[in-house]
């Protein structure tokens, strides 16, 4: 090539600089979630050490099964004690509900016993007003 070929060439590539063209991704359908939560642990051989990676992994595993049943020993223990203690609750609200029945029944009595007298003393008035009219109308009439 010449030089003037080699000129124009690079006067090309330098004016139309070239552009890289952005191809859309395609579509890849998502992983379905595995649910790990139940899935029982693997057992740990015996003899590993804690220094290596299968070590530490057992580790874990010991420890993982470790909190989950100390987690549903609390929760046992948790319900245990809330049924107690609403049983409690339940027992404190009967024997309060006892106390207010006895006590509506004995303010109903004292309420009947005050009618009564009331009644009693009405009785009385009404008779000492007509012996105090006939008296009025013997020594007046």
């Amino acid at each position: 090539m010449s030089e003037e070929e080699t000129r124009k060439t690079e006067e090309k590539a330098v004016k139309e600089p070239v552009r890289a063209v952005a191809v859309p991704a395609k579509r890849v359908p998502a992983a379905k979630p595995m649910q790990r939560a139940a899935m029982p642990a693997k057992e740990v051989p015996k003899k590993v050490s804690p220094r290596t990676v299968r070590g530490k992994m057992a580790l874990y595993q010991k420890t993982a099964a470790e909190f989950q049943s100390a987690a549903r020993e609390m929760l046992r223990s948790g319900a245990r004690d809330m049924q107690a203690g609403v049983r409690a609750i339940r027992l404190g609200i009967k024997e309060q509900m006892n106390k207010y029945k006895e006590g509506a029944a004995a303010l109903q009595e004292g309420v009947a016993a005050m009618l009564s007298g009331i009644a009693a003393m009405q009785s009385s008035i009404i008779e000492q007003m007509q012996e105090n009219q006939e008296y009025a109308r013997k020594f007046y009439g």
